[in-house]
C-alpha cells in the first residue's frame, strides 16, 4: 500500500457497531487509520471535531441516517469521498446517494478487500483533485499549453502535443499514473482550442455504477428505471458544443464502452429508455491510469458485441459466429507499436 493511503484517516458509521469495528480493524491491518462509530449522531460529532480523509457509512440508521452523514460531510469538505454501505434490497437508495455526491456504494455483504480498493480509488481521486486545484490556483492566468509547467524534453513534447491537438476534431486519450496531471493536460487542451469559452464537463467513470453512469452520460426518459420520475438530458447533451472529459475511462464497463464507441463513430446518443437518438457535438477527451493494450480478457466480449452489431446492420450476411480458433489467434497476437504509439 502506498504512503498516501497508509496515513489516510477513515470514519466508519453503522448502527451495528460490531460490524464496523471489525471493518475498522481490517482496514488498520491494511495501513489505514480507521475509527468506527455506532450512530449518525456520533458521526456528525467526529466530522466536526476530527480530520478524516474518507467516510464509510450505512444508509439506514435512526434518527440520523446516512444521507444526513453524507450531506454533513460534503458541507464540511465537498471533495472528501463518502462510500455508502447498503443492503441489496436498498440499492435504489444507494444510487440516490451517489447522485447526491457519494463516491461509490457497496452492497452488503462485501469483502474487506473490496472496501479497501474503493477507498484507495476514492483517496487517489481526492489527491488528484487537490493537486489540480493547486495547479489551477498557480496557473489561473495562463492559457492552453501555458498551463503545463516544465523544461524537460518530455514536458516539451507534452506541450507541443497539446498545441497540436487543441483544435483537432478527433478524440484524445491521455494516459499516465494517478497524480501525474492528466486532468490538467485535458483542461489545457480545452483552453487552447476553439471551444475554450464553452464549459468543460468532467465525468469520473470509476465513481458510478454502470446503470447510473449510462444515465448520467446519455440521459434517461421518465420511467426508464426505478426513481426516474422525470426525463434528464445527460452530460453529453449538456456538453453539446463544449468539451467532455471522461476521467478513468479504462474502468468503464465493457458494455458501456461499446455504447460510447457509437457516440464516437456517429455523434449520436440514445437516452436510457428512449427509442430515438439525439445528435451531439461534444469534443471528447478521455484519461486513464491503465495500460489499455494489456487487457486481452476483454477481447472476446468486444468481438461478440461488434459481431452482433454487424449482424443487425447486415442481416443477410452469412457470418453468424466467430470461431474459437479466430479468437485464440487474436488473443495470441502481439500487436506492434507504430511511430511510438500503440495501434
Amino acid at each position: 500500500m502506498n504512503e498516501r493511503t497508509s496515513r489516510s484517516r477513515v470514519l466508519l458509521v453503522d448502527d451495528h457497531l460490531d460490524m464496523v469495528e471489525m471493518l475498522a480493524e481490517g482496514l488498520v491491518d491494511r495501513g489505514f487509520d480507521a475509527i468506527a462509530v455506532g450512530s449518525g449522531k456520533d458521526a456528525l460529532v467526529h466530522l466536526e471535531t476530527g480530520r478524516f480523509d474518507a467516510v464509510v457509512t450505512d444508509l439506514r440508521m435512526q434518527p440520523i441516517d446516512g444521507f444526513e452523514v453524507l450531506a454533513h460531510s460534503r458541507a464540511l469538505d465537498p471533495d472528501r469521498p463518502v462510500i455508502i454501505m447498503t443492503a441489496f434490497s436498498a440499492v435504489d437508495s444507494a444510487i440516490d446517494a451517489v447522485r447526491q455526491g457519494a463516491f461509490h456504494y457497496l452492497s452488503k455483504p462485501f469483502k474487506l478487500d473490496e472496501l479497501a480498493l474503493v477507498l484507495e480509488r476514492g483517496l487517489a481521486a481526492l489527491a488528484e483533485r487537490r493537486e489540480t486545484v493547486a495547479l489551477r490556483r498557480a496557473l489561473r492566468d495562463r492559457k492552453g499549453s501555458q498551463c503545463v509547467l516544465g523544461r524537460s524534453k518530455a514536458m516539451a513534447s507534452v506541450i507541443e502535443t497539446i498545441d497540436r491537438v487543441a483544435d483537432a476534431g478527433a478524440p484524445v486519450l491521455i494516459t499516465g499514473e494517478t497524480g501525474t496531471g492528466k486532468g490538467v493536460v485535458a483542461e489545457a487542451i480545452h483552453a487552447a482550442g476553439r471551444r475554450a469559452a464553452a464549459p468543460f464537463v468532467t465525468v469520473n467513470c470509476v465513481a458510478l455504477p454502470e446503470s447510473l453512469l449510462e444515465s448520467e452520460l446519455f440521459g434517461h426518459m421518465r420511467g426508464a428505471f426505478t426513481g426516474a420520475t422525470e426525463s434528464r438530458p445527460g452530460l453529453f447533451s449538456e456538453a453539446n458544443g463544449c468539451t467532455i472529459f471522461l476521467d478513468e475511462i479504462g474502468d468503464m464497463p465493457i458494455a458501456l464502452q461499446a455504447k460510447l464507441l457509437h457516440v464516437l463513430e456517429r455523434g449520436r446518443i440514445r437516452p436510457v429508455g428512449g427509442t430515438g437518438e439525439r445528435e451531439v457535438d461534444a469534443r471528447i477527451i478521455a484519461a486513464t491510469h491503465r495500460d489499455l493494450r494489456q487487457r486481452p480478457e476483454d477481447i472476446p466480449e468486444l468481438m461478440e458485441h461488434f459481431l452482433r452489431d454487424a449482424m443487425a446492420r447486415h442481416p443477410h450476411s452469412p457470418v453468424r459466429r466467430i470461431s474459437r480458433e479466430a479468437i485464440t489467434q487474436i488473443l495470441d497476437h502481439r500487436w506492434p507499436t507504430v511511430n511510438g504509439y500503440d495501434g
